[in-house]
């Protein structure tokens, strides 16, 4: 069965940064951005493909060429949650080790969706 992948407002802003940045590289961006939504689509059949984000085993990470996919899998409504898209591994290691992540654990593996209002 197939799950549903959902981008986080957090994620939706991290994409949004991502196409400014190469604001002045359209078919970079369009490329980068085309490969992050065909990889993602992966995500509907085999979310459990990609490898824990570092000790925090409820957090995935798909790598796309020098980015990071961050999202977690809700087994019970079969959904993926896109959490965050990293520009590097340098940058997800930094956060591996703040509370960025453990909030957002909290935050969004509830049973609930989270409103646009959290995503803020």
């Amino acid at each position: 069965m197939k799950y549903e992948v959902l981008y986080l407002p957090v994620a939706q802003r991290d994409l949004i940064r991502l196409s400014d940045a190469f604001s002045g590289q359209p078919g970079k961006a369009r490329r980068l951005l085309g490969e992050i939504e065909s990889k993602a689509r992966l995500l509907e059949y085999m979310p459990r493909m990609w490898p824990p984000f570092g000790s925090k085993p409820e957090f995935l990470q798909m790598d796309v060429e020098d980015h990071i996919l961050l999202y977690i899998v809700d087994e019970e409504k079969r959904k993926v949650k896109v959490f965050r898209v990293l520009p590097s591994k340098q940058e997800a290691g930094e956060l591996r080790s703040s509370k960025v992540v453990d909030i957002g654990a909290v935050k969004y593996l509830s049973i609930r969706e989270p409103t646009e209002a959290e995503g803020e």
